[in-house]
């Protein structure tokens, strides 16, 4: 092991602490994210069903939501062909 330089002094018990705190805060949030999804319920969905739609099905069901938008109101129409023709980066 190499000699501690003054550099050097101090920096893993700090290095420790910082993982130590880092780890609790990840435990606190995801402990934290289980509490939320299980029991928030939504304008669409009761608490339950909320709990059980995954990304894709919100993502489904908002691009047919846009889609049948588009087909009622020139508005919508026009605001998603200045958003198919926006430069994309």
């Amino acid at each position: 092991m190499p000699p501690k330089t003054p550099q050097s002094r101090g920096k893993a018990p700090f290095a420790i602490a910082m993982a130590s705190t880092l780890a609790t805060q990840l435990d606190q949030l995801a402990k934290g994210r289980e509490e939320r999804v299980r029991g928030r319920a939504s304008l669409l969905y009761d608490s339950q069903q909320a709990a059980d739609v995954d990304l894709q099905a919100i993502y489904a069901g908002a691009s047919k939501g846009a889609l049948l938008l588009t087909r009622r109101s020139q508005r919508a129409r026009q605001r998603r062909q200045r958003l198919n023709q926006a430069p994309q980066f």
